[in-house]
């Protein structure tokens, strides 16, 4: 297991990386550890001992993708989505890297602890099924891939270009070539700087200043969709005449489906869609 691993960690602030720089510098599992910075700080040029600077401009682009894959060397490789500080737990790289070897994941996520307001919580996440698109799925901040899948990704012939869904259009062609699997053990302590309820974060989507990423995400989704060949064609089909339906309104219920009201209006703010058909049996 040793040098099986390379890391990449997004680095803001170099005194708040020097914790997780040196328990990589101590596991002989890791290989190289690469700090993602800015072009301000790569330019200063003030790298840790045992690590190297690579500039990249934004963290979750296509762009950073390939400058990652154009550095792992390893079998696989460990990507960090946050620059808050992260703390392995013992053995958490020599864990990751067996179940992933035994299970021939191409990509592995784990249990987390979280530090909210000085208090260390337990962070469970849960399973990943087979089909999911999401892309605001919580893995946790600390992703495991096997190093052949962005070599893969690497190779496309037609490649995509995204300044915010990279990493997203990456994870969704990583999964149309292998299993996504969680750990279901608590390997690492991350800080958490969020500390809004989720009910305010998942309306982040929605929000018009983000309108940019809901367009690129939208993108992504529908070329994966279209790569397992679940966009249908309905060029041919003909419109159906509802005037000639009767409904029988059912009272006394709520029929509206809170969550389907919600995807709903992420995919109506991205301005891809004119219309929107709801298929519901309870009279929604």
């Amino acid at each position: 297991m040793r040098g099986k691993v390379d890391c990449f960690l997004p680095c803001q602030d170099l005194g708040m990386a020097e914790l997780t720089i040196e328990q990589l510098r101590n596991d002989n599992a890791v290989r190289h550890i690469f700090l993602l910075v800015s072009k301000q700080l790569a330019q200063e040029g003030n790298c840790p001992s045992g690590c190297s600077l690579l500039e990249v401009g934004q963290l979750l682009s296509t762009e950073t993708m390939l400058t990652i894959e154009a550095n792992v060397t390893a079998d696989y490789f460990l990507l960090l989505t946050k620059s808050s500080p992260v703390t392995l737990g013992m053995y958490a790289l020599t864990r990751l890297l067996r179940v992933a070897d035994d299970m021939g994941a191409v990509m592995t996520y784990a249990d987390h602890y979280s530090v909210e307001e000085g208090k260390v919580v337990k962070h469970p996440v849960i399973d990943y099924q087979f089909g999911s698109i999401r892309d605001d799925f919580d893995f946790g901040s600390l992703l495991f891939f096997k190093a052949d899948v962005l070599h893969a990704y690497a190779r496309q012939e037609r490649k995509p270009e995204y300044q915010f869904a990279g990493l997203y259009d990456f994870r969704l062609f990583a999964s149309r070539n292998g299993q996504i699997l969680h750990l279901n053990e608590f390997i690492y302590t991350e800080q958490e700087l969020d500390l809004r309820v989720s009910g305010e974060k998942q309306f982040d989507y929605v929000n018009p200043r983000n309108r940019e990423v809901q367009v690129e995400m939208e993108k992504a989704a529908t070329n994966h969709l279209r790569a397992v060949g679940a966009v249908v064609d309905t060029s041919s089909y003909l419109m159906p005449d509802f005037s000639e339906q009767q409904f029988d309104y059912v009272t006394g219920k709520n029929t509206t489906d809170i969550a389907l009201v919600i995807d709903a209006m992420k995919l109506l703010h991205t301005g891809l869609y004119d219309c929107f058909a709801i298929v519901s049996s309870d009279s929604d």
